[in-house]
């Protein structure tokens, strides 16, 4: 009897240490989900958006780092990104970061609204094809900042236009409709060719005058063509540099090597080329300088008084380009120009003549100024800015841009804004994929060298196929 009760308790006990260790699990179970939500990070929390797999934080952030890496690699960084700090940040495929930027970009172009004091800036951007494009971007009179260059995220694109060709009359079309949409222009930067000056004068009225600006770097690099760009001297430096890069690129001085040259951009060539000819000469007055470098890059000492030339003039267009970026023009910009030029040395009589050329450079940009009815204007004088988002796009476009312009066009004004989260949730709401593709047809964007190539790659299996049956 005795063990029957002692076993009807050990039983009960039994059972209460179960339900025990249940309810201990339970809660241990619920401890660790708290914590876990206490380390998940906010954005795992948010909703994906509708009719998408991504929460409007992850799609900005896919669109910001592609305009960094590009759209393949950007998968690929979050990628290692959750290997290495074991996290579990969502990978989307590169299609999908490819078209949330031109969605993105798409919305961006119906962002800007009518105002009468916007500053365009306007350029051409041309690839392999008859097509080009016309990109106008601004800026209102009241958000222009002060004593500092311009950043992207200071512009709005106002459009984006691809055209078959870029005579003055399509180009007079395309501003119009721009200034119809958006307001006409206060004033407008370019880099002073003949079709964009035509254009930009027929948007003039008798009550209001339109002030044209010529890109001040542009001005100066016609300058540059003439002298030294086409100067003996010049032109056999550079040729004799094009052998020493060959000459060093496989030896122990390697680091001697003279910098890269640009065939398209060549006025860029001038600051890097001076700057590696005067270490060279510092080099070379040295000492114990070797005798393989003499032998190697010993032609720079017979350049020297030119490099010294050379070296005075490119200083001068510095303080220029200085003043052009981060004043811009103004009344009275040519006179405090000239005062920093004049205590500049200028041994030459080119070194003089160009001192004048920038100066009048910038005064004939002042004159405009006086065309206004608006005398105290201070305005950009560079439109370096907007250059340097076609080099951005090239880069995102890689072997694309080798063809004529394709769909990715439509993320060109991504390069000028930065996504959040609220942007992406907002401009998703008001561009779907479908006002994507209609975009992308308005623009004439279907039949780029890619899809022509796919195209006839198709019809070429078509046709072998046929063959063999």
């Amino acid at each position: 009897m005795n063990l029957r009760v002692k076993n009807g308790q050990l039983e009960q006990e039994l059972e209460k240490a179960k339900k025990d260790i249940q309810e201990l699990k339970a809660e241990l179970v619920t401890a660790r989900r708290e914590i876990a939500r206490d380390r998940e990070p906010q954005w795992a929390r948010e909703r994906p958006l509708p009719h998408h797999q991504y929460s409007a934080r992850i799609i900005s952030m896919y669109c910001n780092l592609s305009k960094v890496t590009g759209f393949l690699a950007a998968p690929e960084v979050v990628k290692i990104i959750n290997e290495s700090l074991n996290m579990q940040i969502p990978v989307a495929s590169h299609d999908a970061v490819k078209n949330w930027n031109s969605r993105n970009g798409v919305a961006i172009l119906q962002r800007p609204g009518m105002a009468d004091d916007w500053i365009w800036m306007i350029d051409h951007s041309v690839q392999l094809g008859k097509m080009c494009v016309l990109a106008v971007i601004a800026i209102r009179r009241e958000h222009l900042p002060k004593d500092r260059p311009l950043k992207r995220e200071d512009m709005s694109v106002l459009a984006v236009l691809p055209a078959k060709s870029r005579n003055k009359e399509v180009v007079v079309q395309q501003l119009k409709a721009v200034a119809l949409k958006f307001g006409r222009p206060l004033a407008v930067i370019c880099d002073g060719a003949a079709e964009l000056r035509y254009a930009v004068s027929r948007l003039k009225t008798k009550n209001r005058p339109v002030v044209c600006l010529h890109d001040t770097r542009h001005r100066i690099a016609s300058c540059l063509k003439a002298q030294p760009g086409k100067s003996k001297r010049w032109v056999e430096f550079e040729s004799r540099i094009g052998s020493t890069i060959s000459q060093l690129q496989q030896t122990e001085l390697a680091y001697l090597t003279p910098p890269a040259r640009k065939q398209k951009c060549r006025f860029m060539n001038l600051r890097p080329i001076i700057q590696w000819s005067i270490s060279i000469l510092k080099q070379l007055k040295r000492a114990d300088c070797p005798v393989k470098l003499r032998e190697k890059v010993g032609l720079v000492l017979e350049f020297a008084a030119d490099i010294y030339e050379w070296l005075e003039v490119w200083c001068m267009i510095d303080r220029t380009l200085i003043q052009a970026n981060k004043k811009g023009v103004w009344a009275g910009a040519a006179a405090e120009l000239r005062a920093e030029l004049s205590v500049m040395p200028a041994s030459t009589h080119w070194a003089s003549a160009m001192r004048e050329e920038l100066i009048s450079i910038v005064a004939r940009n002042e004159a405009q100024l006086l065309t206004s009815s608006k005398r105290d204007l201070v305005l950009p004088a560079s439109t370096e800015i907007l250059a340097s988002a076609f080099g951005s796009f090239k880069a995102i476009q890689r072997t694309h841009c080798r063809g004529t312009f394709t769909s990715l066009l439509a993320v060109f004004p991504t390069l000028f804004d930065h996504s959040t989260a609220r942007k992406i949730r907002d401009r998703f709401r008001q561009v779907t994929n479908e006002d994507l593709k209609a975009w992308i047809a308005e623009a004439g964007l279907c039949n780029s060298t890619q899809s022509r190539k796919v195209r006839a790659a198709k019809d070429g299996r078509r046709k072998q196929r046929v063959t063999m049956v």
